[in-house]
């Protein structure tokens, strides 16, 4: 009987990888590593890019609602006469504000509030956690010359006064000097910070708020 004795490097193959291989097996790794870190982050930030776009529209509906239910209404000597939303680029943030005037006093014409706009003897905090909101991580708001910087709705319609970011010398609080009567939407646009993604927030004469 014959016996057949086998090469060691048949039996047990090779025994692991050469230094080359190693770096290149580490590099790809790494190379992963690094996209699926990348896609991770630009995902996230485009999450959080839609929930802002539903914040911020949430509140620009929920002056619209305020500004219907409780024209008249009189709360700590002040007259509230309708309500809007102010908005800061310089600042990254937006404000829900009450128009109010001195409990006693009649809400203006709608013609005057037109022409004298906003100014500190009409404008008042809602509430502490709706002012100077700030805009969430990884969310830029940025100017255009379409761009919304305050939309008063004013009872009974109410009617929507709106004045851009070109009228409004910008800052933390409102500074309209006079509302335009536009025919044409005007819009609050949002970006990632890395200009991966982009929303836009419309708001129509009549007061239709519309995003895409």
């Amino acid at each position: 009987m014959m016996l057949y004795h086998s090469s060691p490097s048949a039996v047990h193959g090779r025994s692991g990888f050469t230094l080359v291989e190693m770096l290149v097996v580490i590099g790809i790794t790494m190379l992963l590593a690094a996209l699926a870190v990348g896609y991770s982050k630009a995902g996230q930030n485009a999450v959080t890019l839609t929930v802002e776009e539903a914040k911020v529209s949430e509140v620009i509906l929920q002056a619209k609602e305020l500004a219907i239910n409780t024209y008249g209404t009189t709360v700590s000597g002040a007259k509230s006469c309708g309500f809007g939303v102010h908005f800061d680029v310089s600042g990254q943030t937006y404000s829900l504000f009450s128009y109010s005037v001195p409990s006693g006093t009649a809400c203006p014409a709608l013609a005057d509030v037109q022409k004298s706009g906003l100014d500190q003897t009409v404008y008042a905090e809602y509430q502490p956690s709706s002012w100077n909101i700030p805009l969430s991580q990884g969310v830029r708001m940025q100017s255009a010359n379409d761009a919304l910087a305050d939309v008063l709705f004013y009872p009974p319609a109410p009617t929507t006064l709106i004045c851009r970011t070109n009228a409004d010398t910008g800052g933390a609080t409102p500074n309209c000097g006079s509302f335009l009567s536009p025919t044409m939407d005007s819009n609050i646009y949002l970006s990632t910070v890395d200009g991966g993604s982009a929303a836009t927030i419309s708001v129509s004469p009549e007061g239709q708020v519309t995003t895409f």
